[in-house]
């Protein structure tokens, strides 16, 4: 038992080594072979070790951060709206404004202009 518990405090270590490397490096496209290499896992049991660790899959969580950060740029900047979806590794506007939306319920552009109040809130998740 000792030695089963010790296994898993290795794992969860490893994975929040994981999880310091997306925050330092979520606005650059992450390699998620090279997660579950840095985690020392296959692909496969990388994916369901982070999903039981932090509730989600890490891609999910990994968008989740961007738009985080999108929604912190567009309070806080006057940033374009199209830069922001640029550093937050979307390819085209539109594919920014659907997640954007379905995270936050409303567009980016609205967003900026009446639903910057949780700006504290996503502050707490980065």
């Amino acid at each position: 038992i000792y030695m089963s518990s010790q296994i898993e405090i290795s794992k969860n270590k490893r994975l929040d080594l994981v999880n310091s490397y997306i925050l330092s490096n979520y606005h650059e496209e992450i390699d998620l072979s090279k997660l579950a290499s840095m985690a020392s896992m296959s692909k496969y049991h990388f994916h369901r070790k982070f999903s039981e660790r932090f509730g989600v899959s890490v891609i999910k969580y990994i968008r989740r951060i961007r738009l985080a950060a999108a929604a912190s740029a567009l309070v806080e900047s006057d940033l374009a709206i199209k830069a922001i979806s640029d550093s937050a590794q979307y390819k085209d506007l539109e594919s920014f404004y659907r997640a954007f939306k379905a995270e936050y319920g409303c567009p980016p552009s609205e967003y900026r202009k009446q639903c910057g109040w949780a700006t504290a809130a996503v502050k707490e998740f980065i």
